[in-house]
């Protein structure tokens, strides 16, 4: 069944007889969260996407709340505040972008405007959570935006613009990024603590290793695809922070099941090497399968793996997922993470003198010391991932 409480905040919206009620208006940090992180890379490299984005969103949300009560009059103030800031972001003689502001605008806009714009079409009205908790999305955006800029200082002076970065300069650039995602996680320590709710909202802070990364190469001068190193990083900091907004059960099924989905997702993206991969650990336990048939089942596991995860983290039919995760997960780690059939085990030459500097941020030293300890410890995670599957169906069988 279908957990219908996932999210705090609800609250009723009254739409016409035959519609159904729309709560849970923290899902607009869902919209936010693909705005800074999937979409990252779209405020990096497209001047006009913040104009083109907003207007979509606005116009959106005006048609669907043109049919809840009392809900009007705010969306249309909303929708005509969007619209005149996308114009003059960018448009002349404005342009704010040009200007300094344009990290200013892209917080506003992808921050606690487009929060109060969700949720007022799905709530109808603002709802002062929802709205607290955009602000580190909003900081996100705009650092994404102003380390774009700062990468962009030398052509952005040739075109005439005068972009906060370009004020700031290179230093004050990396000081500024500081600041920024120091104030996205102060932020949301305030807000756990003011309101005295669960401690999960503090796991935001596993993403601080990240983020150090993302400030000593903005340091350093290292902008070669850093918008879209910091994008990743709003992306885990965004999923986190809504699995810790979300109810303790769907946390814990998005918990258990992320790695299910990223894997799957990872098979297609490198489909060839996991496809061989899969062909090799499949015919040292049955020789006599040819390699079609290998590729088949490649396909069919990763296929089941990503559909039956997101069914699962959904909340549909969740013990019947979380039997099928647990069938997968046992064929997978007994065929794939076979490490009593590895006899060589040395390990690969290190030098001291090999050690990286912190500036290079490059690794010599491989994760795993050989091939035997890579499958040694996937094979254990796994035996971890099935003991949480084995835990969840006693607790709901």
């Amino acid at each position: 069944m279908y957990e219908v409480s996932e999210f705090p905040f609800e609250q009723p919206v009254h739409h016409h007889a035959d519609d159904m009620r729309v709560g849970q208006c923290i899902k607009t940090l869902y919209t936010m969260l693909h705005r800074c992180g999937c979409c990252g890379t779209c405020v990096c490299q497209e001047r006009n996407w913040v104009e083109l984005e907003v207007v979509s969103f606005s116009a959106t949300h005006l048609i669907r709340c043109c049919t809840s009560d009392g809900a009007v009059a705010g969306v249309v103030l909303l929708f005509i505040a969007a619209v005149v800031l996308a114009w003059i972001y960018s448009a002349n003689p404005f342009g704010l972008k040009g200007k300094g502001l344009g990290e200013v605008v892209v917080f506003f806009m992808f921050g606690p405007m487009l929060a109060a714009g969700t949720s007022v079409a799905l709530c109808g009205s603002v709802v002062p959570q929802g709205l607290w908790y955009s602000i580190p999305i909003g900081l996100q955006t705009a650092a994404v935006l102003h380390v774009n800029n700062a990468r962009d200082i030398q052509t952005d002076t040739a075109a005439g613009l005068q972009t906060l970065a370009i004020f700031l300069g290179p230093r004050g650039s990396a000081k500024l990024l500081e600041v920024l995602l120091l104030l996205v996680y102060s932020t949301v320590a305030l807000l756990t603590m003011l309101e005295n709710s669960t401690l999960r909202q503090w796991l935001v802070f596993a993403c601080v290793p990240w983020a150090l990364y993302v400030v000593r190469r903005s340091a350093s001068g290292r902008y070669h695809e850093l918008p879209q190193a910091l994008a990743q990083h709003n992306l885990l900091f965004g999923a986190i922070l809504i699995g810790a907004l979300a109810t303790p059960m769907f946390a814990m099924r998005t918990l258990i099941a992320c790695l299910f989905t990223l894997g799957g997702f990872n098979n297609v993206i490198m489909w060839d090497y996991q496809s061989s991969l899969t062909r090799e650990k499949m015919q040292r336990v049955y020789p006599r399968l040819s390699g079609p048939w290998c590729t088949a089942c490649f396909a069919v596991a990763s296929f089941m793996q990503t559909a039956v995860s997101i069914v699962f983290i959904l909340g549909f039919h969740t013990v019947l997922m979380a039997k099928l995760l647990l069938t997968f997960l046992i064929v997978v780690t007994f065929v794939v993470h076979d490490f009593w059939t590895i006899e060589d085990c040395d390990a690969p030459p290190f030098s001291q003198n090999d050690t990286p500097t912190v500036a290079q941020q490059s690794s010599t030293v491989a994760t795993f010391a050989s091939n035997f300890d890579n499958e040694f410890v996937h094979f254990f995670k796994n035996v971890g991932m099935m003991g949480a599957l084995v835990a969840y169906l006693e607790m709901f069988t």
